[in-house]
């Protein structure tokens, strides 16, 4: 399966083990530090974003901070000192590696903030028992002569842990490719895309519609009502195409194990992006974050992938 996980991260140009926040998004404070910290278990390093914050009523763009002190510390362990890159605008470590199961701690330093800390733990990967599709069928589009919807629903099936407290984030992608016209030929490159759910049929409550990206998509969900019990989940999906340009092989789905802090985070976020496109009328400041004298998120997460070939 590792295999198939390096091979979709170089597919989908879409997926990042790091995610910038977008600025508006955080709940802003201009006297402290806007961090953004989420890296995957499969990461080769850590990648941590800083930026200025600035009240919501400024139109000002938001600035990155390249002159912080940023130390990585092991379970308060000191680790190493990450590193400024350029490039990439942000602070990376050099010699660390990510352990599952490990609680990793952040200490900012910066002249003109309070110090900022933050700790994460590394979840373990999920236990999967199933994933099956069901119910597919094709119809012709209402809107569009030329493309057709295909609706399914897939059972995911997790054996949770017990004696923990554990938290998810699903997520679902279409995998396409490219007819060559006239010859019908198959191009050999896919491309992928988040489907739709569909709101007319089973859904847990929890599912995200929202697709500005992949932290604000999918389905968010604790095990509160099933810990260290095996319990199913039906996701009601729906992609369009069009048949005579392009077709449909797989459905991969991502099981990601998520830390308390991304649960947390994402969750609240969406929540009230959900309720105004407006920033300005959101109650940002319900937006839960980690980051002591700071805004943003340090989080983790590990994935585990199924492909299912239609």
């Amino acid at each position: 399966m590792r295999t198939y996980f390096l091979f979709f991260l170089l597919a989908i140009s879409t997926v990042s083990c790091v995610s910038v926040i977008d600025g508006d998004s955080l709940i802003v404070d201009d006297s402290k530090l806007s961090i953004s910290a989420l890296f995957s278990s499969d990461s080769e390093r850590f990648e941590v974003y800083l930026s200025k914050s600035r009240p919501l009523s400024s139109n000002k763009p938001f600035q990155s901070i390249k002159d912080a002190t940023v130390r990585l510390l092991l379970e308060n362990t000191f680790l190493e000192t990450l590193v400024y890159d350029q490039e990439n605008d942000a602070y990376i470590s050099l010699e660390s590696t990510i352990i599952k199961g490990k609680t990793y701690n952040l200490e900012i330093f910066h002249p003109d903030y309070p110090t900022a800390y933050a700790e994460t733990t590394i979840p373990e990967e999920a236990g999967i028992q199933s994933t099956t599709i069901r119910d597919f069928t094709g119809t012709e589009s209402e809107t569009r002569p030329d493309e057709s919807v295909y609706s399914f629903t897939i059972d995911i099936e997790i054996d949770d842990p017990e004696a923990l407290s554990n938290y998810y984030h699903i997520l679902f992608y279409v995998e396409r490719f490219q007819l060559s016209s006239p010859t019908g030929q198959q191009e050999t490159e896919p491309t992928y895309t988040l489907p739709n759910f569909n709101e007319q049929k089973e859904n847990p409550t929890e599912a995200l519609l929202s697709d500005n990206t992949l932290e604000s998509y999918g389905a968010f969900f604790d095990d509160a009502d099933f810990n260290g019990r095996t319990q199913s989940f039906p996701f009601s999906l729906e992609y369009s195409i069009n048949p005579a340009v392009e077709r449909v092989e797989s459905i991969w789905v991502e099981i990601r194990s998520v830390s308390k802090p991304y649960y947390d985070f994402y969750l609240t976020y969406n929540q009230q992006s959900q309720l105004s496109t407006n920033p300005l009328t959101n109650n940002l400041s319900s937006v839960e974050s980690n980051i002591a004298n700071g805004v943003g998120v340090f989080g983790a997460y590990t994935s585990t992938w199924r492909r299912i070939r239609l």
